[in-house]
């Protein structure tokens, strides 16, 4: 994951630093682009993670286990059950306007000369580009679990399919909480309080809001099923997961006025620099609470506790949907790469944006080689499979 530390170092107008992955940098040319793509890679990477964790989600199956049936009563061997044209045509969409976004964003990134108004236009790409990577990410759990209801329909009722999404979800609104909180703690480390960081502070805490939402509906324990014990210690741990959030909303509505105040002339007596730091470290106080709130709500909604009965896959079911994990996997990595190095090349410092600007082109192909890859494994022999653009061929334009 994308890991960071705040650090404040005061000198004069008290101007703010941040160590992000171990490099400490003054508050960049353009806040918003920046922080949007920090968050955006550590947002992907959490996806990622899961896919890791969905491959070890199910036991294997035991020595005997009948064959599925289809409409007509006949045993279906599960290496001829096909991929739905449904489902190729949501994981095709997914694709293309992941690698869309991706060929935009590198353009995007670099047109923009410093402390211009493009900067929230960059912002704006960032979030779409992890949306659209996140999407597909969850697109692929929808096509598994699709697979197994073809293959093993007595194992997985449409009650208990529905419990696995709800799982996913609580997972997805975890991974919100998590991302919303690291770009309020970025956010805030390099705020002057100036009109474009006060509404990024509020966009990033609307994303709290949300994802805290989300959680509140996916974690209803009546929504995930499971032992009358398990429901309530979800229960307790959704509340203390809002506890965290509320605390962290708290920290932030003060550090706002206080910027507000800043701005406006009018401090305290005491020194409104060490004010505001004491604020802000309040905020990464607040954030700290959270991740372990946040890590026990995911241990308690795990899958262990909540599987009623566990899927019992075939070996070949169980290979196919390993395969599937795997070609997604470099999909999301490569994006989360995208994301992390847009967001070095804001500063424009280290070297020159021609050198920048290949970087990013070259990030950009490699995402789309993945997609391809992961296209053409996941839907074999599916019209249209090979239709995804190819980079540098010029069909992206028509897209």
């Amino acid at each position: 994951l994308c890991h960071y530390n705040l650090s404040m170092h005061h000198s004069g107008a008290s101007q703010p630093s941040v160590a992000v992955n171990g490099q400490a940098f003054r508050p960049p040319r353009r806040q918003s682009s920046r922080i949007e793509c920090l968050v955006g890679a550590q947002r992907v990477q959490q996806a990622a993670e899961r896919l890791l964790l969905c491959s070890k989600m199910w036991p294997p199956p035991p020595p005997t286990l009948p064959m599925p049936m289809s409409d007509t009563g006949q045993a279906v061997s599960p290496s001829r059950v096909e991929p739905s044209d449904h489902r190729a045509r949501r994981e095709l969409a997914n694709l293309r306007l992941l690698v869309e976004e991706a060929r935009r964003g590198g353009r995007t990134m670099l047109a923009a000369a410093p402390n211009d108004g493009e900067d929230m236009d960059a912002a704006d790409f960032a979030r779409r580009l992890q949306m659209s990577c996140v999407g597909f990410i969850e697109s692929v759990y929808r096509s598994v679990y699709s697979l197994i209801s073809q293959q093993q329909p007595q194992s997985l009722s449409e009650d208990h399919q529905q419990q696995q999404l709800n799982r996913l979800a609580v997972a997805r609104a975890c991974d919100g909480l998590l991302a919303s909180a690291l770009g309020l703690e970025l956010s805030l480390a390099l705020s002057s309080g100036s009109g474009p960081d006060d509404r990024q502070l509020e966009r990033l805490a609307e994303q709290l809001g949300q994802s805290l939402a989300e959680l509140s509906k996916a974690g209803r324990p009546a929504r995930l099923g499971g032992d009358p014990a398990d429901m309530e210690a979800l229960q307790l741990a959704v509340r203390c997961a809002s506890a965290a959030v509320a605390q962290l909303l708290h920290a932030v509505r003060c550090v706002r006025a206080a910027l507000a105040s800043l701005g406006a002339g009018g401090h305290p007596k005491e020194d409104p620099a060490a004010a505001l730091e004491e604020l802000r470290s309040r905020v990464h106080l607040a954030v700290e609470n959270l991740r372990p709130a946040v890590a026990t709500v995911l241990a308690v909604s795990g899958e262990s506790r909540f599987s009623g009965r566990p899927f019992r896959l075939t070996d070949e079911a169980k290979n196919g949907r390993a395969r599937a994990l795997g070609h997604a996997l470099p999909v999301a990595l490569c994006t989360a790469e995208l994301l992390t190095a847009m967001a070095g090349a804001t500063e424009q410092q280290a070297s020159p944006a021609q050198q920048q600007r290949q970087r990013l082109n070259q990030l950009a192909e490699s995402l789309n080689a993945a997609c391809t890859d992961c296209l053409a494994k996941l839907l074999p022999g599916q019209p249209g499979a090979a239709a995804l653009p190819v980079a540098g061929d010029g069909r992206l334009d028509r897209l």
